[in-house]
């Protein structure tokens, strides 16, 4: 009787098995691919023009590429296979804005040895797993205060309209039609301009709030929120000159298209992203320039996959800040007058202007080398864990794409000031009082306070 019981379970356990070990080995093979399609790109349009700035070719060998297609396969069997939290999706988008340009981008430019790429993309794959194993088993809800939905949204409202208006007075900037070309002298002007409160502002308002509310108008497709949103963060754009607030409302987009329900793959952003990139690189081949390649591929992977072999490079052999300069600032000075990203572009670009701003993974090496990869890795695998716990009453579709922009930052920023500065823990006290959304059945213009039945249970 045992033996009959134990073979039918494995008859119905078998086969969800066999498709979740289907679905890691094509999220593997995709991975490899997404990696080989960085490579090509960035060879093609990239690395001459910008050989300036650091894309030095490497005397690579044949088994210098077999070891990075096998850590690739690596990298891509520890995806998840199907989407369940808002970390699953994070973790994704992390492993195709960072861990690849990692492992691929130092093996054909940059300074470091063979040992060094080696070193450097095992302590990557060792911050990965780290965070995965932040992440692993299920969630309970954190106990928080839901909000009555008209209260939430008049605080809200208060908040981001008063902070938007105290950002345009404060810096004497007024919002603009801006240009991508104009961005850069924009940025000098806020820079000079910005208050101390101003900086938290921007980020709190553009990573952590106004992304939440278009997650929340498109799912319950409601016409004033998503205009709203899209309009505040098109304003700080305007602002700041901060090009990552126009991409960052494109990837919202993009994220809520693929936390649907029928969707939630875990090789869905390497697909998604890798599309853009040979979209990319097909209109810079017929056009004769290298404009959208150095826009997708340039600033947004290889460059930060480049910086993060540079601070490789330079704190293997010189004192790390172990975050002197940071929230351990009362344990002594830190062996530098520059911050991070200012010293590494000091001493590889020559400007202490430039911001050689990279990932965890760098930040990491930084202030504790290898150990701290490891460590900024597990804060920010046991904050993403906290996030799923405060948004379980939230369907993915508004959980994930929330912290898109988040994201964005985690991906070219120091971990801490992801969290602290470009609204990572304002997300998640956002999630955490946020009253459950209905999905809408058409678009409106309805009062956005709609409250949800009782019954209502969100998504999974």
């Amino acid at each position: 009787m045992v033996m009959q019981l134990d073979s039918h379970l494995a008859a119905v356990t078998r086969p969800d098995d066999d498709a979740t070990a289907g679905r890691k080995r094509r999220g593997a093979f995709i991975t490899v691919l997404y990696g080989a399609l960085i490579v090509v790109v960035t060879s093609h349009f990239i690395a001459g023009p910008f050989r300036y700035l650091g894309y030095d070719a490497r005397n690579w060998s044949l088994v210098d590429v077999l070891q990075c297609g096998v850590m690739l396969l690596i990298l891509g069997s520890m995806n998840y296979p199907q989407w369940r939290y808002p970390s699953h999706v994070a973790y994704t988008f992390l492993v195709a804005t960072v861990a690849v340009p990692i492992i691929v981008i130092p093996v054909f430019w940059g300074p470091l040895t063979a040992s060094g790429v080696l070193t450097l993309q095992v302590t990557t794959l060792a911050a990965f797993a780290t965070m995965r194993l932040c992440l692993a088993g299920g969630r309970v809800p954190l106990p928080g205060l839901k909000l009555p939905p008209e209260v939430f949204w008049l605080v809200l409202l208060v908040v981001s309209v008063g902070g938007i208006v105290y950002l345009i007075r404060s810096t004497g900037i007024s919002p603009t039609v801006l240009s991508l070309s104009d961005v850069y002298s924009q940025r000098d002007d806020f820079s000079s301009n910005v208050t101390a409160l101003g900086s938290y502002l921007v980020g709190w308002l553009g990573s952590g709030t106004l992304p939440a509310v278009l997650a929340v108008g498109l799912y319950r497709r409601n016409l004033i929120l998503v205009g709203s949103a899209s309009m505040g963060i098109l304003v700080l754009y305007s602002i700041t000159g901060n090009k990552s607030y126009v991409v960052g409302v494109l990837l919202a987009l993009v994220g809520y298209v693929l936390c649907r329900p029928s969707v939630r793959s875990g090789r869905s952003w390497l697909i998604a992203l890798g599309s853009a990139v040979a979209v990319a690189a097909v209109f810079d081949f017929f056009s004769g320039s290298f404009a959208m390649t150095t826009l997708i591929v340039r600033r947004a992977l290889a460059t930060a996959g480049l910086n993060t072999a540079l601070y490789f490079d330079f704190f293997s052999h010189n004192p790390n800040y172990e975050l002197k300069h940071s929230v351990l600032s009362f344990t002594g000075a830190p062996p530098y007058d520059l911050s991070p990203a200012s010293l590494i572009g000091l001493h590889y670009y020559g400007s202490a202007n430039v911001s050689a701003n990279a990932n965890l993974v760098a930040d990491g090496y930084a202030n504790f080398g290898i150990l701290g990869c490891i460590l900024m890795a597990a804060i920010f695998g046991v904050f993403l864990r906290i996030f799923d716990k405060a948004s379980l009453h939230l369907p993915l579709q508004v959980s994930a794409p929330s912290l898109t922009l988040v994201l964005v930052a985690a991906a070219n920023t120091a971990t801490l000031t992801v969290l602290s500065t470009h609204g990572g823990i304002v997300a998640l006290v956002l999630m955490l009082f946020m009253p459950a959304v209905v999905k809408g059945k058409r678009w409106s213009t309805e009062s956005v306070v709609v409250k949800a039945p009782a019954a209502h249970a969100a998504e999974t």
